[in-house]
């Protein structure tokens, strides 16, 4: 999964026009939108996959929404380890979409396997943490590796 950080936006600007402003690029969901001291707001926009993110970026940059010439660029979230239960979290949102849009049903199941997984290889490592899960070349790998294994166990 990628990051877009939009800068520069109206402050009428809601999620709604955002969302519709960069559904072309099959954004999973507006993270945040928050106002800054100067009037104008920012949000961070997660899409699915860096491809989507790039073109969006491509597209989208320097573009007026509601009168404001928009700056976009990419986010680069750093993973905050704080306790095993906010890291399982993290993992669960990188991974469950990715094994949700290639295997449907058994996307639970999938998730929870990785989950284990990666916790118990990273070893609270956090940038090793921070490389896997900002990396969508591993992580469509990681979650066809589960599934396949998850297929020879039935």
């Amino acid at each position: 999964m990628s990051c877009l950080l939009v800068k520069n936006l109206n402050n009428q600007t809601s999620i709604q026009i955002l969302e519709g402003c960069f559904f072309p690029y099959k954004p999973l969901k507006v993270l945040d939108l928050n106002k800054n001291e100067d009037g104008s707001k920012t949000a961070r926009i997660q899409f699915e996959s860096k491809e989507n993110a790039n073109k969006a970026m491509q597209e989208m940059n320097m573009k007026e929404i509601m009168n404001r010439k928009i700056e976009i660029e990419f986010f680069q979230q750093d993973v905050v380890i704080q306790d095993d239960e906010e890291t399982k979290e993290l993992i669960g949102e990188a991974v469950y979409p990715i094994a949700l849009g290639r295997y449907g049903k058994v996307a639970p199941k999938l998730t929870g396997m990785l989950v284990e997984s990666i916790i118990k290889n990273t070893k609270n490592d956090k940038e090793l943490l921070n490389d896997l899960l900002s990396d969508d070349i591993i992580l469509d790998e990681l979650v066809d590796y589960a599934y396949d294994k998850f297929v020879l166990e039935s």
